[in-house]
């Protein structure tokens, strides 16, 4: 018969293994495999055809700037996110809607992120400098 020692200490290994299963699962991100839409940033509303797209993959973001297309590391953490190593073709678009203006000033903000939420259907970053971005997965 086993002593109520090793029952108590096999016990509290099984406990400790679960309970680290729970940390791994815990630590799933949230952004991982989704795909978004710039719907705006602040009170600049994205033009329809044109708006700027965020995809997260892999340790990774790229998508669409409005006319250029970019790419680099994410990393988030409870509700934080940070972009690095952030490039970007620079190719020169008509800008009738004012889509190179819009570019630049969202790929400033996804420079500078520094949290973010999910909630129904959306992603809203915030950018240090109180820039929000809010997009609608697509």
């Amino acid at each position: 018969m086993l002593s109520i020692r090793m029952k108590t200490a096999g016990l509290l290994v099984v406990l400790v293994a679960l309970s680290a299963c729970g940390t791994v699962l815990r630590g799933v991100d949230p952004l991982e495999g989704t795909r978004w839409t710039l719907e705006s940033i602040g009170s600049t509303v994205a033009p329809g055809d044109r708006a700027p797209t965020l995809e997260f993959s892999g340790g990774k973001a790229r998508g669409s700037a409005g006319c250029n297309s970019f790419q680099g590391e994410y990393s988030s953490s409870s509700n934080k996110l940070n972009f690095s190593d952030l490039m970007m073709t620079l190719m020169a678009c008509p800008d009738s809607e004012g889509v190179m203006e819009l570019e630049q000033e969202y790929f400033a903000a996804l420079q500078t992120a520094g949290q973010f939420e999910l909630s129904e259907g959306r992603l809203s970053i915030t950018a240090v400098d109180g820039r929000t971005l809010i997009f609608t997965a697509r």
